[in-house]
């Protein structure tokens, strides 16, 4: 059952937002109606969008339907309590950076220590002090409101530093396509030729070596296709990550539109992908970038002749949420052991990126993630790729790491959930 409110004064003179800004959305969580009111009269005065929520499982359903701002969030609640709430949205890369705040009359250290466990950002004190609660819901939007901006900021400069790599690509791109295209066109003409100038007795003479012109062209043809289309796909502005991605596909994408930028005879590429991989949710041109970013890498480090090696394949199982919860996109269940039913024991695929280079040197490798952080000099490169790579990978719930030795090569190993 709801702890009482035990609201003293309610104040209703707070300067109101100005009707232009857009409304912040905050979720009251509740199970007793003369609390969700109390609370929402007190927040009222502020213009916020204020919407509300009866138990934990509501709660839960409304965050995943339309993210809120910030939620006031009950401790004490039938089924699921506000520390289960708190901790699941808190396990999620989707949700995890909304602040809660718990309200509480539990004041004794073992509640409070449970409550910052879970993930809570802040506590209300019953009875509710009504100047304080609204002074830290202003306090966390405000920094809400920051880290949103810093969200939006990181965006623009993945998809400028995106929109950057795919000029630089296109005009490298320039002899993959002028091939196909070339050799389509001689035998596009060499057909035309042949229809206007045979008879009707060398044509059905000739007929083989037509078909077999045309289907010639038609092969390169869509090879030229393929390649814009994986440019296309790469230079694609979403701020959606609900797309089902394959990471072989990704990973093609990556050598298709770099084919130009090295030499094949000195630079060999192995592909190693696993068969029957589940979909990774996400963003098809993000997860495409970071993988150009991490094959261009590894042809760079390649001094001379070398080997890049690109592998995939699944591992581990799915541990990203509570034990015993259920997901509330597919309805699958986490057991105890932390294997998923209906779903197939895969929890991770991971893709590698694996050359024979140059190496990284130890004293160094903790930087290589850092925005900015070059080896290159000042006038080439922007030093944001693999910043930009681990902001990605980060995106979708993942990790990204690297192995390396001076002088015989280095690894890098990402690892995306199958389910976020």
């Amino acid at each position: 059952m709801g702890e009482g409110a035990g609201v003293g004064e309610v104040c209703f003179k707070e300067n109101a937002m100005p009707g232009d800004t857009p409304r912040l959305k905050v979720l009251i969580v509740d199970d007793e109606p003369r609390n969700l009111l109390i609370l929402e009269g007190i927040l009222a005065p502020l213009r916020y969008d204020l919407r509300q929520a009866n138990n934990g499982s509501e709660a839960l359903d409304q965050v995943a339907a339309d993210p809120p701002d910030l939620v006031l969030l009950d401790v004490m609640m039938p089924g699921l309590t506000g520390f289960d709430v708190c901790r699941q949205l808190k396990s999620r890369p989707d949700t995890q950076f909304i602040p809660i705040v718990l309200v509480t009359a539990l004041t004794d250290r073992d509640s409070r220590v449970t409550g910052i466990e879970a993930g809570a950002d802040d506590f209300i004190s019953k009875p509710v002090d009504s100047h304080e609660l609204r002074a830290r819901v202003k306090s966390l939007l405000r920094i809400k409101s920051l880290h949103d901006e810093k969200e939006r900021a990181q965006q623009r400069l993945i998809q400028a530093e995106r929109l950057a790599a795919v000029g630089e690509l296109v005009a490298g791109s320039a002899h993959e396509l002028n091939n196909p295209l070339a050799v389509a066109s001689s035998l596009m003409q060499s057909t035309v030729e042949t229809l206007k100038e045979d008879t009707s007795e060398e044509l059905a003479q000739d007929r083989a070596t037509l078909v077999q012109n045309l289907q010639m062209g038609l092969k390169d043809l869509n090879r030229a296709k393929d390649i814009v289309a994986s440019l296309l796909s790469l230079s694609e502005q979403t701020g959606d990550y609900t797309e089902p991605v394959q990471v072989n596909i990704v990973a093609d994408d990556a050598l298709r539109i770099l084919r130009g930028r090295y030499d094949e005879g000195k630079v060999r590429v192995v592909k190693e992908y696993g068969e029957d991989l589940p979909t990774v949710t996400g963003s098809f041109a993000d997860l495409g970038q970071m993988a150009m970013h991490l094959v261009r890498n590894a042809i760079e480090a390649i001094q001379g002749s070398g080997t890049i090696t690109l592998r995939t394949y699944g591992e581990g199982r799915i541990v990203d949420r509570e034990p015993g919860t259920v997901n509330r996109k597919n309805g699958s269940r986490i057991t105890d052991d932390g294997s998923r039913g209906g779903i197939g024991d895969v929890g991770w695929v991971v893709f590698e990126c694996r050359d024979t280079g140059a190496g990284i040197s130890p004293e160094i490798r903790g930087d290589i993630f850092k925005p900015f952080f070059k080896t290159k000099p000042p006038a080439e490169g922007t030093g944001l790729g693999l910043y930009i790579c681990h902001q990605i990978v980060k995106k979708h719930g993942g990790t990204i790491s690297v192995e390396s030795e001076v002088g015989k090569g280095t690894t890098f190993k990402v690892r995306l959930p199958v389910t976020r």
